[in-house]
């Protein structure tokens, strides 16, 4: 692999981003964040489901402890998205 591309009478370096130059860190960027994105919304969508069951199980179902796992997931999911997708988010396939 050429480490500079010859570009006219200029010589630029070669970041190994093929021809898509910054606009391919701007579609790995864009795809990351779409990732994060779905995956906040997956989990506020899994948050307000359980108001489709009876009143007093709300208790249960919205415990402390059950919003603090919530609230972790938040955290720790979109990065287990992003390592599990990181093929994805890199190429696009």
């Amino acid at each position: 692999m050429n480490m500079f591309k010859n570009a006219g009478t200029m010589l630029l370096p070669d970041h190994g981003l093929g021809d898509g130059g910054d606009m391919g860190c701007l579609l790995t960027a864009g795809r990351a964040v779409c990732a994060v994105i779905a995956t906040w919304l997956v989990l506020v969508v899994l948050l307000f489901l359980p108001c489709l069951f009876p009143t007093r199980w709300m208790y249960y179902i919205y415990s402390p402890a059950s919003v603090g796992l919530w609230m972790l997931a938040m955290a720790v999911a979109p990065v287990a998205v992003l390592i599990v997708k990181r093929e994805w988010i890199r190429k696009g396939r």
